[in-house]
């Protein structure tokens, strides 16, 4: 938690909120961000009348129905959403797969759009759940985009977790590995989100060539999956560059 005017302050206050902490009483908040008791019911006051948190009998308190309203207006609003799920259902429309689009922001991956043509989804982060940045086919398009600098950072700071999945045994070797990641402009990983499946990733760029998003298909392992995994990834690399090119001309 950092900052030290009100606004950051206040933001503080929803940044606890996270999928592992949903409800927070006013004592519990007050020990965790160090805030005086008038100060934190006053945010809390303030936080209330505009629907970001929504008190919950003796239970505490919990984000508000204005959050609900601005996943709508992001939906709604935002071109790379909008114009990526078409990319998404014409995946889904040839594969029995999940596909889902996800964008990334400091050590965060969110999906933000999802599509799928199997009985239930391929997948075990829907829409709003935070995805692991260490792990997976997602992470691996992303962060192999990076520029260099921020690349080497990442592979100093979770050295341990990317050498785990078996991207190399050195901070040399994983380095080469994104590097190639980057020449094949694709990601692949079996197993390491959603048992039983494989991804298949690619990046969207922004207008300066910085990683945006990714489009990943997750698809059941089998003897079929494998036989079209040629066929998916070249859809994949398709449709993330016909994405990246109509978010530029946007």
């Amino acid at each position: 938690m950092t900052g030290t005017n009100s606004a950051d302050r206040i933001l503080n206050v929803l940044e606890l909120f996270t999928d592992k902490s949903t409800r927070w009483t006013a004592e519990e908040m007050i020990e965790k961000l160090g805030y005086t008791r008038p100060t934190m019911y006053r945010y809390l006051r303030s936080l209330r009348d505009v629907g970001l948190v929504s008190s919950i009998g003796n239970s505490g308190y919990s984000l508000g129905p204005r959050a609900t309203e601005m996943d709508y207006l992001i939906a709604q609003s935002d071109p790379l959403v909008g114009q990526g799920l078409t990319q998404l259902k014409a995946l889904t429309a040839t594969y029995r797969c999940t596909a889902l689009l996800v964008k990334w922001y400091g050590e965060k991956l969110l999906c933000v759009a999802s599509d799928y043509s199997t009985p239930l989804p391929i997948t075990s982060y829907p829409r709003g759940k935070p995805m692991p940045i260490t792990r997976g086919a997602i992470s691996r398009s992303i962060i192999a985009h990076l520029p260099r600098g921020q690349l080497l950072k990442r592979v100093e700071r979770h050295f341990l977790n990317f050498k785990a999945i078996g991207l190399g045994t050195t901070k040399e070797d994983i380095v080469k590995s994104f590097q190639e990641i980057k020449r094949k402009k694709i990601a692949t990983a079996r197993e390491e989100i959603t048992s039983g499946s494989m991804g298949i990733a690619h990046v969207v760029l922004d207008s300066n060539n910085f990683p945006l998003a990714s489009i990943c298909v997750t698809i059941v392992i089998n003897p079929l999956s494998e036989k079209l995994l040629p066929n998916i990834i070249n859809d994949v690399r398709e449709k993330c560059e016909i994405l990246t090119e109509e978010l530029s001309e946007s």
